[in-house]
């Protein structure tokens, strides 16, 4: 079942971020949503997710949906290492195998073992990245998932996110439009009101 969004409103004060906002994200499609600063992209994925309140609107197709989520800031446990890190969220029954393999697709199989606080901002991003595919979601938020990753990070990780989320819905953030291309995605700009 596809989202689909019908006249969202969300203010902050006198600042109108999102108005009279509507749109459809067709299910087991990657969508990457572009736009300036400040047109309330990461406001959309914080109401889809239930993480803020819209102020009017309606959302029909998350119900049932399980999800998960690659926020701008890593958000990692300092002292579990990389294992650790994805096992805390990943989905029943995927084991310690599974999480090495995935993490040494990444491109981390020497820093499997490293705190988290020892890790590189890049390393932390990629981490973050397993465990929120490894959570074996329906939908997926992605808000800017490539910061701080260098060119063949880059394309290793999309390459891994299309493989492990295929079938599932994929809504990303990113102001560049090479990860709109490596993600093959569908492009959504958002513009001024």
């Amino acid at each position: 079942m596809d989202i689909v969004i019908t006249g969202l409103n969300k203010a902050y004060g006198e600042q109108r971020v999102l108005e009279d906002f509507s749109v459809r994200f067709a299910f087991g499609q990657t969508t990457c949503l572009m736009g300036d600063s400040g047109l309330g992209k990461t406001t959309l994925f914080r109401i889809m997710m239930g993480l803020t309140p819209a102020d009017s609107g309606s959302i029909e197709g998350m119900e049932g949906k399980k999800i998960s989520a690659v926020f701008q800031e890593d958000r990692v446990l300092e002292s579990f290492n990389a294992v650790a890190n994805v096992r805390f969220a990943a989905a029943k029954g995927i084991g310690r195998r599974e999480i090495v393999a995935d993490l040494e697709a990444l491109g981390l199989g020497d820093s499997l073992y490293k705190p988290a606080s020892q890790l590189s901002g890049g390393m932390r991003r990629r981490v973050v990245i397993a465990r929120a595919i490894l959570s074996r979601a329906n939908v997926y938020f992605l808000d800017e998932p490539f910061q701080g990753l260098d060119a063949q990070s880059k394309q290793q990780t999309a390459g891994y996110i299309k493989d492990r989320a295929k079938g599932q819905t994929v809504l990303m953030v990113t102001h560049d439009p090479e990860e709109v291309a490596l993600m093959e995605g569908h492009l959504f700009l958002m513009g001024r009101r």
